[in-house]
């Protein structure tokens, strides 16, 4: 037997040692990992101050997809603010896998964890494959789940969202959830809406509560003023607004033109002749924040 072949099975099983060696390392990191997640996330529902909360909630997050099931479980909480920080925990992951979890919170029966949930979703890397799910949630489910699955088809870049949220403002009879699917494209600049948008300027159904794109802009203008920051003084709503109203507002967005009565007349059919012929703002004018999502 030559020097070669008898060296040959040794340097086999010690390649076979060290294999087995890096494996058990890596496992032994991993349940490191999932012990510290459990830690943190037992720390997160004990902390009463905002610091210690920032801190539990960003230890977590920091370890990565070992901590997914510990935040998960967290979004059945008690506490509403424990729940609104694990849908930012669960997004900031980014784990494909948490999708479900995120997707039963859009249900939540607290509103600050619905939209954030919302929000998250539709950030998520692969959300794109959501759409069908988060669909049908907006045609069948009630209307707080309804509403909150538009924000994250708002928030998702292909135009198959886009196209989701278009025939939801045609065809759902709630006019609340018609109204929050109209608000969404026009947040999402969405070129082209302008059709369905005109169509909905002949809507007049009372919509009776604020708008999830509207409660977020509040939530933020309210944080803002806590911290002293001087604001001009904000617009009082209307008490008594039509989904037309939402159609509206949304094709300003989306166009950067705003319709002018001629001649005192502000019809419907007036506004819809107007808008009919408005082009969509180039997204490169836009802010980067306002532009219109695309696929990467």
């Amino acid at each position: 037997m030559s020097v070669r072949q008898a060296q040959s099975p040794r340097i086999f099983s010690t390649a076979v040692i060290i294999a087995i060696m890096l494996a058990l390392a890596g496992t032994a990191v991993w349940q490191r990992n999932a012990i510290r997640a459990r830690w943190y996330a037992r720390r997160l529902t004990q902390a009463e101050n905002p610091a210690d909360l920032a801190y539990a909630a960003s230890a977590l997050a920091s370890l990565g997809s070992s901590a997914t099931g510990p935040a998960l479980q967290l979004l059945d909480n008690p506490r509403p603010d424990i729940r609104v920080l694990a849908t930012l925990i669960v997004g900031r992951i980014g784990d494909p896998a948490a999708a479900d979890g995120l997707i039963r919170a859009l249900s939540d029966n607290d509103l600050d964890v619905r939209v954030s949930a919302a929000a998250q979703l539709g950030l998520m890397p692969g959300s794109d494959r959501l759409v069908p799910r988060l669909a049908d949630m907006t045609r069948i489910a009630p209307r707080d789940s309804a509403m909150a699955a538009a924000v994250a088809l708002e928030k998702i870049p292909p135009d198959q969202a886009a196209s989701a949220l278009r025939d939801l403002a045609r065809s759902r009879s709630d006019a609340v959830i018609r109204a929050q699917a109209v608000e969404c494209l026009g947040r999402r600049r969405d070129p082209n809406a302008i059709p369905t948008l005109v169509s909905r300027l002949a809507d007049l159904a009372l919509v009776d509560t604020p708008l999830l794109g509207e409660y977020r802009d509040d939530r933020v203008l309210s944080a803002v003023m806590e911290r002293g920051v001087a604001l001009p003084n904000a617009t009082t709503r209307p008490t008594t607004r039509i989904v037309a109203d939402f159609a509206e507002r949304s094709l300003e967005q989306i166009t950067g033109k705003s319709f002018k009565p001629i001649a005192g007349d502000g019809s419907p059919t007036a506004k819809a002749r107007f808008w009919a012929d408005a082009k969509p703002l180039d997204p490169t004018s836009l802010p980067a924040d306002l532009s219109v999502p695309t696929s990467e």
